[in-house]
């Protein structure tokens, strides 16, 4: 019996189902790290050993908010501003 070309086998469609999900522009929409990594990692999954990060504030995607309201130079200023002010933190 001669195999169908036009068939495709079910880990290409969970491999494009992945891409599809990790490539989403939307941050809102796209798969969280947990998500992705939990089919390659459950066997060693402990949930009593594992750090969760806290959310972060809100206002850290503040430039999101008005990021479409700004022209070239205007950008170019708030990336300068950014720079000269940052402060690392060790």
């Amino acid at each position: 019996m001669a195999s169908d070309p036009n068939r495709v086998d079910p880990p290409i469609f969970s491999f494009i189902d992945f891409l599809t999900q990790t490539l989403t522009s939307d941050p809102k929409k796209r798969i969280t790290v947990e998500k992705a990594l939990a089919p390659y990692l459950e066997a060693s999954h402990d949930p009593d050993d594992e750090p969760v990060a806290l959310p972060l504030h809100p206002d850290f995607f503040e430039f999101d908010l008005h990021k479409d309201g700004i022209n070239r130079e205007q950008l170019k200023e708030l990336l300068y501003e950014e720079i000269v002010t940052f402060k690392a933190t060790i």
